[in-house]
């Protein structure tokens, strides 16, 4: 586009054709405000949100946290070097199982996002505890979740893995391209025959 962007983005996962040109868009955090209610939840029901993990989907979740539940304390736990700093609104802390249950004592109805692709790798993540959560839990994740989504289940916490936010996004793209969108409950069909 000729026209500077009105806000530069954080993350990218669409593109829409536009005459001679694309424009840029993310459907990430949308998406997955639209998959929380499958679960009955909003971002407004939680005291803090607490991210494991910084990548494309992490930062596209924080953008919409921020602008929908503002005075919302958000916390990454991630492991590069900047740990135990405040940026934009955003703590960072250590990817370390202390600094995750500590989080927890002090924001026990947070919403915990698992948005590291550890569990792909082989890293289940066992060694963090949902322990004292009454909040809401999302393993982005699908197919091969961390073992905190079978923790998530097992304490009867509001949780899902992040199939519904697959298909949020793709419904929220096919409106962009045509207009129209297939149904939640005509897609969740589809990815369930072929799990």
């Amino acid at each position: 586009s000729k026209d500077p962007p009105a806000k530069a983005l954080t993350s990218c996962n669409t593109l829409i054709a536009k005459g001679d040109h694309w424009d840029l868009t993310s459907t990430d955090g949308e998406g997955f405000c639209a998959g929380l209610g499958e679960i009955g939840q909003a971002l407004t029901d939680f005291s803090a949100i607490i991210c494991l993990g910084y990548g494309g989907a992490a930062k596209a979740l924080i953008e919409k946290a921020q602008s929908t539940v503002p005075t919302t304390p958000i916390y990454v736990l991630k492991r590069s070097p900047e740990n135990n700093r405040t940026n934009n609104g955003v703590t960072f802390l250590p990817f370390e199982p202390e600094a995750f249950e500590a989080l927890l004592k002090g924001f026990p109805k947070a919403l915990v996002i698992q948005c590291t692709s550890a569990p792909l790798r082989g890293d289940n993540l066992e060694r963090f505890s949902l322990a004292g959560l009454k909040g809401g839990f999302v393993d982005l994740v699908y197919g091969t979740p961390s073992a905190l989504l079978k923790q998530a289940e097992s304490l009867h916490i509001p949780c899902q893995d992040g199939i519904p936010m697959l298909i949020y996004q793709a419904l929220l793209a096919q409106k962009l391209w045509w207009g129209q969108a297939a149904s939640f409950s005509d897609m969740k069909a589809v990815i369930m025959r072929q799990r």
